[in-house]
């Protein structure tokens, strides 16, 4: 059981977290359209055949955006909004001859992760259109397994809206 302040907490830091990691997200977007106007163009163009300026946005026009919806991906890839993730070890295990005991922290980078030549070929070169690898834990912008944020397809929702009625109305240049 939680005690009101544990829950009062737990409420505070997921509020916060949303709002840090989809400002981010969006505030990274906004530069990369600017560096790649080829890729943003793509962009435009599909969210000109979803959305017209001051029509509505619905939940559907949202899922019909997979040029913009991969933009964002290859966003959070290069630019991941949480440079860490901690996990508390619960019991002893083993990994490559290495006992990790229990109560250590393990600390995983989604930028370093996010860059292994293994899993992406040319990890520094901005591609929208670039495959993503099967491990499921080579692209963890919103961690990975049992413990992935529970929020990760409210944000991206929330970034293609902002860029679907931003892109419909201007251009993003440096």
């Amino acid at each position: 059981r939680l005690t009101d302040d544990e829950i009062v907490g737990m409420v505070i830091w997921i509020m916060f977290a949303g709002f840090h990691t989809s400002s981010n997200t969006a505030t990274w977007t906004s530069g990369e359209l600017a560096r790649h106007p080829q890729h943003a163009a793509r962009v435009v163009r599909e969210v000109d055949s979803v959305y017209a300026p001051g029509g509505e946005l619905g939940h559907a026009a949202l899922r019909e955006l997979p040029a913009l919806e991969r933009f964002v991906f290859e966003v959070l890839r290069i630019h991941p909004p949480l440079v860490t993730l901690m996990r508390l070890v619960k019991r002893d295990f083993a990994f490559k001859g290495a006992v990790i005991p229990s109560g250590a922290t393990i600390v995983v980078s989604p930028y370093v992760a996010h860059r292994i030549a293994e899993h992406y070929p040319d990890p520094e070169r901005f591609d929208p259109e670039r495959t993503f690898p099967e491990n499921v834990f080579a692209y963890i912008p919103f961690g990975g397994g049992r413990r992935k944020c529970v929020g990760n397809a409210f944000a991206l929702l929330q970034v293609k809206a902002i860029f679907t009625a931003l892109l419909a109305r201007y251009e993003f240049s440096l």
